[in-house]
């Protein structure tokens, strides 16, 4: 269903499922504010009061490293994902 075209005498905007971004891997919520995400730990850190956000932070629960800090849980996911494709790309060259 492609949705992306507007009726022209409509004033709303709809839709364009067409060019919405792929669906990435699922979080696994563990507790209040901690999630599993392809091995990693996501967790909130709390909140920033200077920023007015809250802080999210990816540690390896094998070595309690935090590698990845960001400002919201879509951005961690993406870091990971980012990471893991270094990690293939650099382990078949």
């Amino acid at each position: 269903m492609n949705k992306s075209t507007n009726n022209k005498n409509s004033t709303k905007p709809q839709l364009a499922y067409d060019r919405l971004l792929p669906a990435v891997y699922p979080c696994k919520k563990i507790t209040n504010g901690k999630y599993k995400y392809r091995g990693w730990i996501v967790a909130s850190v709390g909140y920033y009061p200077p920023d007015h956000c809250v802080v999210w932070e990816g540690y390896d629960p094998e070595t309690g490293c935090a590698d990845f800090h960001a400002f919201s849980k879509k951005a961690i996911k993406r870091l990971i994902d980012e990471a893991m494709k270094k990690e293939d790309i650099q382990s078949t060259v």
